[in-house]
C-alpha cells in the first residue's frame, strides 16, 4: 500500500495539519504501508520533523503568493491552486493507493485534478464550508455530524465525523489509564499550551493575566511551545516575572506525560483540546483561530472544558474561568466528562479502514473513467444489446460524458467492489421522478455475481439516495438475459411502448414500496 500526503505547516497555518497526518502515517506504517509527504517550504514548516520521523518528503517550490492573510487560507498554498495541483501531480509516484489532502486551501477543483493519479482520495477537514471530491472524509471535531457534509461530497463518499476518530499520537492512549487514575482534587500543576506556533503570542498574554489572579501559593506552571514558535524570548521573559515557579519547555516530546501529570490546562482548541480529553485533563480553552470556535464551544457545552477569553467582551474572562474550575469537584467532574469524548485510538481505526478491502459502492463517474467505460460499451457482447449497437468513437463518448455530467436529469455512476470498478449505471428522467429510468452494463471481465451486486447497489441508490417512488427499465425484446435479470430484481412488466418504436422493447417497473417490502423480508 502506497499513501501520499499533501499537507503544510507554517507560522500562519500552524502545525496541526502536519502533526495529525504524521500520526496517521505512523499508524499506516505499522501496517506496512509506505508513506510519502508532499509539502511546500513555508516559513515555519515541519519538513525536517517529518524526515526525522523516517518519512520521505518531496518539497514543492518556495511560496510565490503572500501568506500573511490572518484568519484566511486563501494564500496558504503558496501558489495558485492549479499550479499547486500540477506540482503535486509531478511529485506523485506512478502508483498511489491513497492520496490524503489536509489543507484548508484545497477543495474539489484541486482534488478532481488529482483523481487520475490515485486509486482513492481521503480529505481531512475541519470546516465543512466547501465542496470536496473524495472517497473518504474525516472531520474529527466535537459537535460535527456526517450531515454537515451531505451536500459537499460526491455520491459514494464515506464521511467520518466526530472526535471518536481523532488522530492522536499513540502516546496519548498509552498514557490514558495512568492519567485517568490520577485524582485531580486540587490545582497544583497548571499547563499552558497555546499551539505549537502560538503566532499571536497568546502564551505571554495568559501569563500576564495569571499574574493578576489569585491562585494557590504552591502552584507550579509549565508553558509549552513548538520549536518554531517565534515568541519564545517574550514568553521566557513573562515566565521570569511570574509569582509562581514557571518553566518554559520547547519542542516537548513527552506531551502526554506532561498532561498526565497536570491538574488543569489552559490551551488552544483544535487537536490539542482532543489530546487533553483523551487523558481526562480538564481545560480552559482560549480559541486562537476561527476554525477552533465550534469545536471548543461543543466541548464547553458538554462540560469537558470552559471557554474563556482574554478580551473584555465575549466568553468569560480567564480569571473567572479559573475561579469556576479550581475546586476539586469541578476539576474531577470536567476530567470525567472529557475522558468520554475520545479514547485516542482514531488513527489506528482509520488506518485499518483505509487498508481494508472497501465495501461495494456506487460513485459518480469521473473523466478518468472514460477510457474504461468506453471499452465496456464497445465490447461486442454489450453493444449488441444496446439501442444503438454501433461502436462509439472516443470523441463522441467524451462529448456524451460532458453533456450528461451537466444534465440535472441524469446521473452517471460507476459500481466498485474490492476497490475496482466493475460496472456502469445510468439514471435518467430525474426531473420527473415518476418517469425515472435506469440503464446499466457489467464489465465483460467482472466476476460471476457482479450483475446481482450491481442491481442491489443501484436499487438502493434509486430508492434511498434519490428517493424515487418508482423505477423503470427497458430491454430489447430478444434480450432474455436482461428480461430475466429485471424479473429477479422484482420488476414487473409495464405497458409496452408504442408499436412504432424499433427495435421492439420490453418495459419494466418497480415501485419503492415493493422493493422495501422485499428488503424487509430478507433482513
Amino acid at each position: 500500500m502506497h499513501v501520499a500526503f499533501r499537507t503544510d505547516a507554517s507560522f500562519d497555518i500552524g502545525h496541526g495539519h502536519v502533526m495529525r497526518c504524521l500520526t496517521l502515517a505512523h499508524a499506516l506504517r505499522e501496517r506496512e504501508a509506505t508513506c510519502l509527504f508532499i509539502c511546500r517550504a513555508h516559513a515555519g514548516h515541519l519538513i525536517e520533523r517529518i524526515r526525522h520521523d523516517g518519512f520521505r518528503v518531496i518539497e514543492l517550490p518556495a511560496p510565490e503568493l503572500p501568506t500573511e492573510l490572518p484568519g484566511s487560507p486563501a494564500g496558504w498554498l503558496g501558489a495558485a491552486p492549479d499550479e499547486d495541483a500540477t506540482q503535486t501531480l509531478a511529485a506523485l509516484p506512478d502508483a498511489v493507493d491513497w492520496l490524503v489532502a489536509d489543507h484548508y486551501a484545497i477543495d474539489a477543483s484541486w482534488e478532481s485534478r488529482l483523481r487520475a493519479a490515485c486509486t482513492r482520495l481521503l480529505v481531512i477537514d475541519d470546516l465543512a464550508n466547501r465542496p470536496h471530491d473524495c472517497d473518504l472524509l474525516l472531520d474529527q471535531n466535537p459537535g460535527r455530524a456526517c450531515v454537515d457534509y451531505e451536500r459537499l461530497v460526491p455520491i459514494g463518499c464515506t464521511v467520518l465525523a466526530g472526535p471518536s476518530l481523532a488522530l492522536l499520537r499513540p502516546e496519548f492512549p498509552a498514557h490514558r489509564q495512568q492519567s485517568l487514575a490520577r485524582p485531580r482534587t486540587r490545582l497544583k500543576k497548571l499547563m499552558i499550551s497555546m499551539g505549537g506556533v502560538d503566532q499571536h503570542n497568546t502564551s505571554t498574554r495568559v501569563l500576564d493575566a495569571l499574574n493578576q489572579t489569585d491562585l494557590p501559593d504552591d502552584l507550579k506552571i509549565t508553558v509549552v511551545l513548538g520549536a518554531t514558535a517565534p515568541w519564545q524570548d517574550n514568553v521566557r521573559q513573562a515566565a521570569a516575572r511570574m509569582r509562581w515557579p514557571t518553566r518554559v519547555r520547547v519542542d516537548v516530546r513527552d506531551m502526554a506525560g506532561l498532561m498526565a501529570e497536570s491538574d488543569l490546562a489552559i490551551g488552544a482548541g483544535g487537536g490539542s483540546a482532543l489530546e487533553r480529553c483523551c487523558l481526562g485533563l480538564p481545560s480552559i480553552i482560549i480559541p486562537v483561530a476561527d476554525n477552533q470556535l465550534a469545536g471548543s464551544d461543543a466541548l464547553a457545552r458538554a462540560g469537558a472544558a470552559i471557554l474563556a477569553s482574554l478580551e473584555k467582551s465575549g466568553a468569560c474572562s480567564l480569571p473567572q474561568a479559573l475561579e469556576n474550575m479550581r475546586s476539586g469537584d469541578c476539576l474531577q467532574m470536567a476530567s470525567t466528562i472529557a475522558a468520554t469524548i475520545t479514547d485516542g485510538t482514531g488513527a489506528t481505526r482509520l488506518a485499518t479502514q483505509m487498508l481494508d478491502v472497501p465495501a461495494p459502492r456506487l460513485r459518480l463517474m469521473r473523466e478518468s473513467d472514460l477510457e474504461r467505460v468506453l471499452a465496456w460499451r464497445n465490447d461486442p457482447e454489450i453493444r449488441r444489446w444496446m439501442l444503438n449497437p454501433a461502436e462509439i468513437a472516443a470523441e463522441e463518448h467524451a462529448a456524451w460524458f460532458r453533456r450528461c455530467s451537466h444534465d440535472p436529469n441524469r446521473q452517471l455512476l460507476i459500481a466498485e467492489a474490492n476497490g475496482s470498478a466493475f460496472g456502469f449505471v445510468q439514471f435518467s428522467g430525474l426531473s420527473d421522478p415518476d418517469e425515472a429510468e435506469w440503464g446499466f452494463y457489467v464489465a465483460p471481465e467482472a466476476p460471476r455475481g457482479s450483475g446481482a451486486l450491481l442491481g442491489q447497489l443501484a436499487l438502493a441508490h434509486a430508492f434511498c439516495r434519490l428517493g424515487l417512488p418508482r423505477l423503470r427499465g427497458r430491454a430489447l425484446a430478444e434480450n432474455e438475459a436482461s428480461i430475466g435479470f429485471h424479473r429477479k430484481l422484482g420488476f414487473r412488466p409495464h405497458p409496452c411502448p408504442p408499436a412504432h418504436i424499433t427495435p421492439p422493447m420490453r418495459t419494466f417497473e418497480l415501485q419503492r414500496d415493493e422493493w422495501e417490502a422485499v428488503q424487509g423480508a430478507t433482513t
